[in-house]
């Protein structure tokens, strides 16, 4: 339902901030559905140095592809607005399903 508005809503965007959102709202719609029915990851496993590690390499990992991602980006063009879309729309489904698959399948 959310990732339908969002689709939506991309044909009445007209700033960097409206794209950003909409990357998100999508990014994060469709990462809570694949997590919830492939990763079904469970945060509350694992002690707390576990947990620790979790919250410090997932910054990195975001940080770094958030970063990243902004530099290829510019290289093609920086004006360009949907690009903006496909940065955030990845950085949220990172966050929410890959991220957690990568934790899951180094049992971390």
């Amino acid at each position: 339902g959310l990732a339908i508005f969002g689709l939506i809503f991309i044909f009445f965007a007209s700033s960097k901030d409206d794209f950003s959102g909409i990357g998100t709202i999508l990014g994060l719609s469709l990462g809570v559905v694949f997590e919830e029915k492939i990763v079904n990851f469970d945060p509350k496993e694992g002690t707390k140095l576990k947990k620790i590690f979790r919250v410090i390499i997932g910054f990195i990992l975001i940080f770094a592809l958030k970063e990243g991602i902004k530099y290829l980006f510019n290289l093609i063009n920086p004006e360009l607005l949907f690009l903006h879309t496909i940065r955030y729309f990845i950085l949220s489904f990172f966050a929410v399903a890959i991220y957690p698959l990568i934790f899951k399948k180094i049992k971390l």
